[in-house]
């Protein structure tokens, strides 16, 4: 099945949190800058968390944001999964011993990405996965 097209990243928000998501947005921008970018998407109203810059003292791949945005959401870890789009974000997700869906829109070759538990062509195809994404929680 092919992912459903996102006209807006507040969609693809909105149905995460709809199928009972806890959402948190872990960023090592700037604090002003992660503010700008969740507004302008209009996922707000659908994250419980978020990160900026100033939540770290390094940069992915260290793990310290990710970290920091599972310390805020307060989910379990053993049932959290991160999604990124570069190596970095695989690497660092795995440093702090959490599952993570690569997505093929950062401009990084797939071959880069083949650490990740999951890689999709995009964002959207998680809501399609979904069912086999919660089954590796199971297994």
């Amino acid at each position: 099945m092919n992912a459903k097209p996102f006209d807006f990243a507040g969609d693809l928000f909105e149905s995460l949190h709809e199928s009972g998501l806890q959402l948190a947005l872990a960023s090592s921008s700037n604090p002003d800058e992660v503010e700008y970018y969740t507004r302008l998407l209009g996922v707000e109203r659908f994250i419980q968390a978020k990160t900026s810059k100033k939540d770290a003292k390094h940069s992915k791949p260290s793990p310290e944001i990710f970290e920091a945005a599972l310390e805020r959401v307060g989910t379990d870890p053993q049932f959290t999964f991160i999604v990124g789009d570069t190596p970095y974000d695989i690497l660092a997700a795995h440093r702090s011993a959490l599952p993570i869906i690569a997505v093929l829109s950062g401009g990084f070759a797939r071959e880069l990405l083949t650490k990740a538990e999951f890689i999709f062509e995009n964002a959207g195809e998680i809501l399609d996965q979904y069912e086999h994404i919660d089954a590796y929680f199971s297994e």
